[in-house]
């Protein structure tokens, strides 16, 4: 266990005995792998739904796109308030 120091955004964080960076890569090995097969039932779903795979794809790039979109968007309304 290693104690680790750092910032995520402008918040300081610190983890006391925090996992080894071999555990961290098998955890997010895991949760990539976990993410994929849910992306895969999600496909298959929709595939059984009728729908195409690549409307399903543009759908989901669609709603990343307004994700940025809107993470902008409040970065923006933020900073204007904050002046």
């Amino acid at each position: 266990m290693a104690q680790v120091t750092g910032f995520i955004g402008n918040e300081e964080v610190e983890l006391n005995n925090a996992a080894t960076e071999a555990t961290l890569k098998l955890l997010l090995s895991s949760t990539m792998a976990a993410n994929k097969q849910t992306l895969d039932q999600l496909k298959a779903l929709a595939t059984n739904a009728g729908l195409n795979a690549e409307s399903f794809d543009e759908t989901d790039t669609r709603v990343r796109n307004l994700g940025i979109q809107s993470s902008i968007l409040s970065r923006n309304i933020f900073w204007r308030f904050s002046q």
